[in-house]
C-alpha cells in the first residue's frame, strides 16, 4: 500500500469507544482508497477469520481527518515500536470568534514555531474531519515522551500564546498512548 504509516492509540481516559484506536496514515485519498479497496478484495476476510476472538472493530467507528497544517520538530521522527503521547483536542470557538481569528492564531503559532531552536521531540497539526462533527477545529499535539509533554506544557503555561489561545477556543482534551507500528 501506498502508505504513511500506521499507529495504535490506546485512551487514557474512560471512554465506550473502545480499547484502542487503529490509525492509517495516508499520503492522499486516492491512496486511501485504493488501499482500503486492495484490503477489501484481498485481505480483509482473512484478518477478520484471524482476529474475531479478540479484535471488534466496525466500519461504523471509521473517521478520516486531512492534515490541514501543522509541523514538527527537526529531527523528531517516530520509528516503528516507539511509543509517543498524542493529544486531540476538540475545540469550539469562543462567542465573536471566527475561523479568521483561527487561521490567525495557527498562523502565527506556525512562525513562531519555526523560529524556536528544537529543544523537545514536539509536532502539532490541525486537522479537519471528513465527516459530520459538532467542534470547530481539531488540534493534535504529539510528543515523544512524557519528559517532552512536561516540558513543553511548562513552556505553554504563561505564555502569549496561552493566553491567546483561551481567548480564542474552548476544548475538550482527548489524550493517548500511541505506538507506531508502521512506518
Amino acid at each position: 500500500y501506498e502508505m504513511l504509516g500506521a499507529n495504535i492509540l490506546r485512551p487514557q481516559f474512560e471512554t465506550d469507544f473502545g480499547d484502542l484506536v487503529w490509525v492509517l496514515l495516508w499520503p492522499s485519498q486516492s491512496a486511501r482508497d485504493a488501499g482500503w479497496a486492495q484490503w477489501n478484495a484481498n485481505e480483509n476476510s482473512d484478518w477478520q477469520n484471524e482476529t474475531k476472538d479478540f479484535l471488534q472493530s466496525s466500519s461504523e467507528h471509521m473517521y478520516a481527518f486531512n492534515v490541514k497544517s501543522g509541523s514538527q520538530a527537526d529531527g523528531f521522527e517516530l520509528e516503528v515500536g516507539e511509543g509517543f503521547i498524542p493529544n486531540f483536542y476538540f475545540c469550539n470557538l469562543l462567542e465573536g470568534k471566527s475561523q479568521n481569528d483561527f487561521d490567525t492564531f495557527v498562523s502565527t503559532y506556525e512562525a513562531d514555531f519555526a523560529a524556536e531552536e528544537d529543544s523537545i521531540e514536539y509536532g502539532f497539526a490541525i486537522l479537519e474531519a471528513k465527516f459530520p462533527l459538532d467542534n470547530d477545529a481539531v488540534w493534535l499535539d504529539y510528543f515523544g515522551s512524557e519528559e517532552d509533554m512536561e516540558v513543553g506544557s511548562a513552556n505553554w503555561t504563561g505564555s502569549e500564546s496561552e493566553a491567546a489561545w483561551n481567548d480564542l477556543v474552548a476544548c475538550e482534551t482527548r489524550q493517548f498512548a500511541g505506538t507506531v507500528i508502521r512506518r
